[in-house]
């Protein structure tokens, strides 16, 4: 194990010792050997330092891997973990109507029979479209708030983790790319107060595009 690994796990240990919930039997039990090995690794020296602070980091890791599990009184960073899991789970479906835009692509005019069928995938295309970026724009404020909850967290669970814990650079990618993309959002302003501004242009759009699809589906299809 990396010595600088070590520590920020050794530093993230103290952390968590506070935070077991004494009521319940297993975390005092938890709370009093995780103690006890950061005691010994603290008071012990030369070759038994440095073997006793890499029982004590292995025991804080293998917590921090099953903390959903452990008897916390609150689990630590639980906000960034559902951020990231909603993101996983978003970068992992494919997108429904890329054939269909494929197959229209370059399509001026849509058959005169067949304007109701275009105009349903026309409505659906602009409602992937406007869901993406209010999906977008949803995940950033909650990571936002994750992040701020996360905050007395951050440095020793990057440390102990090797910088790659939570998936954290995934969201700070995502963030970052959300800046940038454009589309009503104004990097140079306050992100949260931007993105917020963005929301409502949305939920307008999304408003006004209901309207649309129940006109559609109020309309005799045509044959």
């Amino acid at each position: 194990m990396d010595g600088l690994i070590t520590q920020g796990a050794l530093s993230l240990g103290r952390r968590l010792a506070s935070e077991f919930d004494e009521t319940d039997l297993l975390g005092r039990w938890m709370c009093h050997h995780l103690s006890g090995l950061l005691r010994e690794a603290a008071e012990a020296d030369g070759h038994e330092r440095r073997a006793a602070e890499h029982r004590a980091a292995d025991l804080v890791l293998r917590i921090w891997k099953h903390k959903a599990a452990t008897p916390f009184r609150q689990e630590p960073v639980a906000g960034i973990d559902a951020v990231t899991d909603g993101l996983a789970r978003l970068g992992s479906q494919p997108d429904p109507w890329s054939q269909s835009r494929q197959a229209r692509r370059g399509e001026a005019t849509p058959p005169a029979d067949q304007t109701h069928l275009y105009e349903a995938l026309r409505l659906a295309d602009e409602l992937d479209t406007l869901t993406g970026r209010t999906l977008s724009s949803l995940f950033y404020l909650a990571g936002q708030a994750a992040l701020e909850d996360a905050a007395p967290w951050a440095e020793d669970v990057l440390a102990a983790s090797g910088m790659t814990e939570w998936g954290l650079e995934r969201f700070m990618s995502f963030v970052s790319r959300r800046r940038s993309e454009g589309g009503g959002f104004d990097a140079k302003a306050q992100p949260e107060r931007a993105v917020s501004s963005d929301l409502q242009m949305q939920a307008r759009a999304l408003r006004d595009l209901a309207a649309k699809i129940e006109t559609l589906a109020s309309a005799p299809t045509s044959r």
